[in-house]
């Protein structure tokens, strides 16, 4: 997308709390709205729904010193997966995933994303770079990837130990 004067759609997938103050701002809907952006929160019941997403935030917050040690990855992941870009803060799931300098948009603050938002929305080629990239990391997430997760977990893990427990 981003092409012509099509509305920029940008989501945050998650809880109301836990998105950076700065983006529940009045400064934020202002950037928003005079950038031609679309900007939505949706329900958790809709989590799932990446249709007609362009950009995912998931920052939690601008500060340095918090850097989420106990939140996996899961939005990066999942944007992949949809072959969204993702834009993230200062989170060490993210940081451990990156491989390449296009997996992601990485912001040290409120300013650096604004830039960012602006710079992508008018460099195609750019965001061709981002977009390419989500794809491609997307593919190592597949659904059999996840199953194949999960069985060896099943299988490998919490059956032994249950097992182990009934001796």
């Amino acid at each position: 997308r981003l092409a012509g004067s099509q509305k920029v759609n940008v989501r945050y997938f998650g809880d109301l709390n836990n998105l950076a103050a700065e983006l529940k701002s009045e400064d934020w809907t202002n950037f928003i709205a005079a950038n031609d952006y679309t900007f939505n929160i949706p329900p958790s019941t809709e989590w799932n729904d990446f249709t007609h997403v362009d950009l995912v935030i998931g920052i939690r917050s601008f500060d340095k010193n918090e850097n989420f040690l106990s939140k996996p990855s899961s939005k990066l992941i999942n944007s992949w997966r949809a072959n969204a870009v993702f834009i993230s803060g200062n989170d060490s799931a993210c940081l451990y995933e990156k491989e390449d300098e296009f997996d992601f948009v990485e912001v040290a603050d409120y300013d650096a994303l604004k830039n960012v938002l602006s710079k992508i929305k008018d460099d195609k080629v750019m965001f061709g770079r981002y977009r390419s990239r989500a794809i491609v990391r997307g593919e190592r997430f597949s659904d059999s990837f996840f199953v194949n997760q999960w069985t060896d977990l099943i299988d490998k893990k919490l059956i032994p130990a249950y097992s182990k427990s009934l001796q």
